[in-house]
């Protein structure tokens, strides 16, 4: 008959499984302890490592050349740049506007010639003021004495 095995509860011995036989824990070799410290130690400088590593990434995209304060002074520097874009296209518009009015319009014609270059019709009298000349001031009257 074979030898029952632990796990055949029909063997012969009784019909209860045999008890396997565990090793007594090893006691700790001579610098074990320091191997733990050792591992323990390099996990912590990885992790110091990568956190280091971590911060510097960080600090680089917010303020490194193309970082996070670069984009949005661009982004506003763009803004000011469409407005001061649009502002001039709508100068232009203006000045496009003048030039076809000159071009076609006889009596713009007259008002530029009579306010900017002094013209007169034939027989108009213009007079024509210093900038600098104060205005004229009159002087107050003396009050009578009260009685």
């Amino acid at each position: 008959m074979p030898p029952s095995t632990p796990a055949d509860p029909s063997s012969a011995g009784g019909g209860r499984p045999r008890a396997i036989p565990v090793a007594p824990p090893r006691p700790a070799a001579r610098g074990t302890a320091a191997a733990g410290h050792a591992q323990r130690f390099g996990r912590q400088l990885v992790i110091f490592v990568v956190l280091v590593a971590a911060l510097l990434v960080t600090v680089a995209a917010i303020s490194g050349e193309r970082g996070y304060l670069d984009v949005r002074r661009q982004k506003a520097q763009l803004s000011r740049l469409r407005a001061e874009v649009a502002a001039l296209r709508d100068e232009n518009a203006s000045f496009l506007a003048e030039v076809r009015g000159l071009r076609s319009d006889p009596f713009l014609l007259e008002v530029i010639a009579r306010e900017k270059l002094g013209y007169a019709r034939p027989g108009e009298i213009v007079f024509m003021f210093q900038p600098g000349d104060p205005p004229v001031k009159e002087s107050p009257r003396p009050r009578a004495p009260a009685p």
